[in-house]
């Protein structure tokens, strides 16, 4: 049995005698298998064909904390009303990210879009630290960003 505990599209190749691929939309997928001697492909569903990506554009990436100086409190609920985690929370402008979208960030990594900021408008896009050092220190950056459209 494999454990799968990543978001987002991942390919799993098995060499022995198994092509498997995959496409992973939740947090956490069990998959098994006890026929290892048949090659096959698991093929998306309907649902999971008809996505609504936007492509690969350039965003302006900055980066913010649950302080009062980075977003004028301190209790962690985002926008969306869920607790703002480092390492999935990004905020985003609504009209542009749907809140509960996957964002895949080039070169940083995927998170959900479950906040917004002031200041966060167009291809704008700040990932949340839980330290202001750590936000800091991220500075401004620039990154292709692809987007799997979602909502909560």
């Amino acid at each position: 049995m494999f454990e799968i505990k990543r978001t987002g599209v991942i390919i799993l190749t098995l060499i022995a005698s198994m092509t498997f691929s995959l496409r992973v939309d939740a947090p956490a997928c069990e998959i098994s298998s006890t026929d290892y001697s048949k090659n096959f492909t698991a093929q998306p569903t309907a649902q999971e064909a008809k996505t609504d990506l936007i492509e690969w554009q350039t965003f302006v990436i900055t980066a913010y904390c649950h302080c009062e100086k980075c977003c004028g409190k301190s209790d962690r609920v985002t926008a969306a009303g869920r607790k703002a985690k480092q390492g999935r929370t990004v905020a985003v402008d609504p009209n542009v990210i749907p809140y509960g979208s996957i964002v895949y960030i080039d070169g940083v990594g995927d998170y959900v879009a479950e906040d917004c900021g002031g200041k966060i408008k167009g291809n704008r896009i700040d990932i949340y630290f839980d330290s202001h050092k750590d936000a800091l220190e991220f500075g401004k950056q620039e990154h292709k960003v692809c987007v799997e459209r979602r909502d909560y």
